[in-house]
């Protein structure tokens, strides 16, 4: 790797109040972020990317940031995940976590947005499969 693209990668703003990066997993998780609009490989994809991403955040207790990269897949993946018959609870989880949200309790709020995208998106790739499209 050229030492030039490690630097520029090293040195890329973050979208949290610090910019200094600790770890190798912090390092790993805001170039995933700084690269995100690079991704192109369908809704699937990039919803996993945002999950992933939540899922460290959650275990690093960062849960206001969980909650907006859980929004951000929510909204990427829209209704796509949607087939006919199939029963979808996932709205009330949703309405549960905004109510969460707004009583502070962020750990609650960001697990049900998890457990949200999570089954949104075993519906996706299901749906996918089902189909015979192969972008999960």
């Amino acid at each position: 790797m050229p030492l030039f693209f490690l630097a520029a990668v090293w040195q890329v703003p973050t979208r949290s109040s610090s910019t200094e990066i600790t770890n190798e997993k912090d390092f790993a998780m805001h170039r995933a972020v700084a690269n995100e609009d690079k991704f192109d490989r369908g809704p699937y994809m990039n919803t996993k990317k945002f999950f992933k991403l939540a899922e460290v955040e959650i275990s690093s207790g960062k849960y206001r940031d969980a909650i907006n990269l859980l929004r951000r897949g929510i909204s990427e993946l829209g209704d796509r995940y949607r087939s006919n018959g199939a029963i979808d609870e996932t709205g009330t989880r949703l309405a549960l976590a905004e109510i969460e949200e707004s009583n502070n309790r962020l750990d609650v709020a960001a697990n049900l947005l998890l457990s949200v995208l999570a089954t949104r998106l075993n519906m996706y790739a299901e749906k996918s499969r089902i189909e015979g499209k192969t972008d999960c």
